[in-house]
């Protein structure tokens, strides 16, 4: 599969697109094809390393200790997990890909991604407060009712992350930076 890798800290031209092999999906994953992920700043402090003490709280001292950025994604469940019950091959989901803090590589900058804590049908489960579970069940009725627009400033394919992330920082943004993997 396609994905952008970090193989260190440093700025966009760090990055590369590379064929890497389709994660692995364990007991309690969700193996999700991805179609587009979003751009943001916690990305961006992953991908430079900045503040330095982000390196300790999770992202890797010396370099990433995962190496595909991203954590926001939707797209369509591929395959599951023996122990998961809940989503179906074909089932559209959208979510994070990484369950405890921002300030790490989720691998959503790639073709595939495996998730444990899924998302929502639009996945989004488990780990989470009675708040934050409601909270995406009503942004997703909204969102399939077109009562709620997403601002999307701009639409980047995977092969152009480098320049999607020179936007984001030296840009005047209006809505979100979105990469596509189709």
């Amino acid at each position: 599969m396609k994905a952008i890798v970090q193989t260190r800290y440093g700025s966009p031209d760090d990055l590369e697109l590379r064929e890497v092999d389709p994660p692995a999906v364990r007991a309690a994953e969700v193996l999700v094809r991805v179609r587009a992920a979003s751009l943001h700043p916690d990305v961006w402090h992953v991908v430079t390393g900045r503040p330095y003490v982000l390196r300790a709280m999770g992202a890797g001292l010396f370099k990433p200790t995962k190496p595909i950025p991203g954590t926001d994604m939707a797209g369509v469940v591929e395959s599951i997990g023996k122990d998961v019950k809940r989503f179906q091959p074909g089932d559209a989901v959208f979510g994070q890909t990484i369950g405890t803090h921002q300030w790490t590589n989720g691998g959503a900058f790639a073709e595939y991604v495996s998730v444990q804590r899924p998302l929502r049908p639009h996945l989004r489960r488990a780990r989470e407060s009675p708040a934050c579970r409601l909270a995406m069940a009503v942004l997703a009725e909204l969102l399939e009712a077109g009562k709620v627009t997403p601002m999307i400033d701009s639409t980047y394919p995977l092969s152009e992350a480098r320049e999607a992330f020179r936007h984001l920082v030296e840009d005047e943004l209006r809505g979100k930076v979105i990469i596509t993997t189709a």
